[in-house]
């Protein structure tokens, strides 16, 4: 059947679109998207697994989220937006009659506010005191890292660095099995007038095999100290000159 006349085809007003992941990620062209407008993709969501960026198996139950913050020529440049571990990942490593800490946590960085949703497994059933503490001391280790830009934590997020982190604390409380953040999203973002930021990677994101240990723990000796106590410590003599 012949079509109407003067009806246009919309398809063939579209025009195709190359998505770019941000720098941090290697600045990779993952696809493309279609519009007929690109003032229509600002804002839209494009979901992939670390192991599609990275080609880095054991990281595929990692997602990543990004959002298209503008479109130069034909690109559709993107920032981050959210981090996401599979669910099926997450229940395959709970174990019956063991303790699991399930809550939301904000940690305020130097350039955005973040939501992390955090996962901890303990040894065994742990008592309700221990886990009152492990509740209370995540913010604490949390905020040791808001000198840092969203990239930079996003990284040490993924690498696993902030996971042994949290690990290394909780354990002083109660045997700890497994950390994972298992959601991280972008609340607010804030303009810096100046981005000096701690850690500076110098590419694309590397992943370090860090992985936690899965049974209990041994408690490490305590280093000795290396430091000249100041009472030792000789003054220098100063010579008269007559």
């Amino acid at each position: 059947m012949a079509k109407a006349f003067g009806k246009k085809d919309k398809w063939k007003s579209k025009k195709k679109y190359k998505i770019v992941i941000p720098e941090n990620f290697g600045s990779k062209e993952m696809g493309l998207v279609v519009s007929s407008d690109p003032e229509n993709l600002i804002d839209r969501r494009i979901s992939y697994s670390i192991r599609d960026i990275t080609q880095e198996k054991q990281k595929q139950h990692i997602n990543v989220t990004f959002r298209i913050k503008k479109v130069e020529g034909d690109k559709a440049l993107t920032r981050f937006d959210s981090l996401s571990v599979d669910r099926k990942y997450l229940m395959s490593r709970i174990v019956p009659g063991h303790t699991v800490i399930d809550l939301p946590f904000i940690i305020k960085l130097k350039d955005a506010d973040m939501k992390l949703a955090m996962n901890i497994l303990t040894a065994y059933k742990i008592h309700s005191s221990q886990k009152r503490d492990m509740i209370k001391k995540i913010p604490v280790v949390l905020a040791e890292y808001k000198n840092e830009g969203v990239n930079n934590f996003l990284e040490l997020v993924i690498s696993g660095r902030t996971n042994i982190a949290i690990f290394k604390n909780l354990k002083t409380i109660a045997p700890v099995r497994r950390v994972e953040i298992r959601n991280m999203k972008t609340l607010k973002l804030r303009p810096i007038a100046e981005t000096t930021e701690t850690i500076t990677p110098e590419g694309p994101i590397t992943l370090v095999q860090e992985n936690l240990p899965s049974e209990t723990p041994k408690s490490s000796d305590n280093k000795q100290s290396t430091q000249t106590p100041l009472s030792e410590q000789q003054p220098q003599q100063q010579t008269k000159t007559v």
